[in-house]
């Protein structure tokens, strides 16, 4: 016997409302039976020839998904589903779009923290939409045809890749691209160390989204013509710095002047109205 659709969804909330009780431990997830899992995770299309993400829940990463098949599975989502911090282990090449179309299509999934590394994109058409790949150990290399459209990929190592701006990019988008075809639009590239060459002019538009882009802290870490793009915390820890040297050389400027004054007064013979020599601290 199987569940129904509603059955399923029972199952789903129930279970949703149980992990809500548990703590996260990486080191000890819930193992369930396969086939839970399978009611659990997925729905089918109606001729049963494509799975379908069900179970959208912040809690899924409490369960073992180590050994659950995503074949067939579609990772084009219409909403928001979350495999954050999970242990899944996905091949791009068995998803229902691949299989179906030659193509891997990723819309509106978060992967944050799980390992992606297995997968090449090698001349493969690829498109990731609206999703989460911050510390995913994503690959690319000059053989890939892939596009990034308002992804995050935080903390991902991109530091030998070198991109350029298209500058037919529209008012509201920038386009950054590499030379074989790898290009990100309205992405967060924060820490992934990646090298952007502008050229010696720019439109307004580009100039503009570009400043903006630096402002919401999306290129930190990040390299523009061989320039690093510091962080908020490293602004501030450059500009303490620079405070405490200025400080510093202040005091040292003023005591050594009141120093040169003493010692020739002293050498004439001359007398000083206090005993007490002033000294200037690094923070007067």
């Amino acid at each position: 016997m199987k569940l129904n659709k509603a059955g399923r969804n029972e199952l789903r909330k129930r279970i949703n409302m149980k992990l809500s009780d548990v703590d996260f431990n990486p080191d000890q997830r819930i193992k369930l039976p396969l086939d839970v899992l399978e009611d659990l995770l997925f729905d089918y299309s109606e001729d049963k020839k494509r799975k379908k993400f069900a179970f959208s829940s912040d809690h899924i990463c409490k369960l073992d998904l180590s050994e659950v098949s995503f074949e067939n599975v579609s990772f084009n989502s219409p909403f928001n589903f979350s495999l954050k911090d999970s242990n899944a282990k996905i091949d791009f090449k068995k998803t229902f779009e691949y299989l179906d179309e030659g193509i891997i299509k990723i819309k509106n999934i978060s992967f944050e923290n799980v390992d992606l590394s297995n997968n090449d994109f090698e001349s493969i058409e690829t498109s990731f939409e609206n999703c989460s790949l911050n510390n995913t150990n994503l690959k690319t290399n000059s053989s890939n045809n892939i596009s990034f459209v308002s992804c995050s990929l935080k903390n991902n190592n991109f530091k030998k890749m070198v991109l350029f701006i298209n500058e037919s990019s529209s008012t509201n988008s920038l386009i950054f691209e590499n030379r074989s075809g790898i290009s990100f639009i309205n992405c967060d590239l924060s820490n992934t160390k990646i090298n952007i060459s502008l050229p010696s002019k720019l439109t307004d538009d580009s100039k503009e989204f570009l400043n903006y882009l630096i402002s919401k802290g999306y290129l930190n870490e990040c390299f523009v013509n061989g320039k690093k793009i510091l962080s908020i915390e490293e602004k501030n820890s450059s500009k303490n710095e620079l405070v405490r040297q200025y400080n510093k050389y202040k005091s040292e400027y003023i005591n050594n002047t009141i120093y040169l004054i003493e010692t020739q007064v002293s050498n004439y013979g001359g007398r000083q109205t206090s005993s007490k020599k002033k000294i200037l601290s690094e923070n007067e």
